[in-house]
């Protein structure tokens, strides 16, 4: 009986870890006007024909507090990258300079204040949406 539970305890532990983990990278990619190279976590791009992350195609950097700077390792890759940020629907309009794609995301303030009302110390569970 032992046995059943230390191992029903050890595959829940599991999960929760898991869960946080999930949280963790959910939360941070919560907009509230700074910009953070998270952002495009997840963004793909079309690189001579194979669908490839964005962060394999280019340097993405945070110039300034509200300006996400990306600077492809190849000059003919703007298009392509700044195509895909639009049809990524991240509230990021790229602005295209023929070097960097420049962009300053615009907060959500409805999704940014959702975490922010949930993770109060009271709370034991954390949610999004």
């Amino acid at each position: 009986m032992s046995d059943l539970l230390d191992e029903i305890i050890e595959r829940s532990a599991d999960q929760m870890r898991k869960a946080i983990g999930h949280l963790e990278v959910e939360i941070s990619k919560v907009r509230a006007g700074k910009a953070t190279p998270q952002i495009v976590d997840g963004i793909y791009v079309d690189y001579y024909g194979n669908p490839t992350a964005l962060q394999q195609v280019a340097n993405v950097l945070v110039a300034d507090a509200r300006t996400l700077s990306i600077q492809p390792w190849e000059k003919n890759m703007l298009a392509p990258i700044e195509k895909a940020i639009m049809a990524a629907n991240i509230g990021l309009t790229p602005q295209n300079d023929g070097t960097y794609i420049r962009g300053t995301p615009i907060p959500a303030w409805g999704r940014a204040l959702v975490p922010m009302r949930t993770l109060t110390p009271g709370n034991k569970l954390a949610w999004l949406r």
